[in-house]
């Protein structure tokens, strides 16, 4: 997975998002990002 930084985003049309972790499924491998939207 390409590296994540942990802190608050701004999508494109205007959404502010905060990256709090990034985690694995243990099913399928695949990377996640938990975020929560402010």
């Amino acid at each position: 997975m390409n590296e994540v930084k942990l802190g608050r985003y701004e999508h494109y049309k205007g959404g502010l998002y905060g990256v709090t972790a990034v985690a694995v499924n243990t099913e399928t491998l695949e990377d996640l990002v938990i975020y929560k939207s402010f």
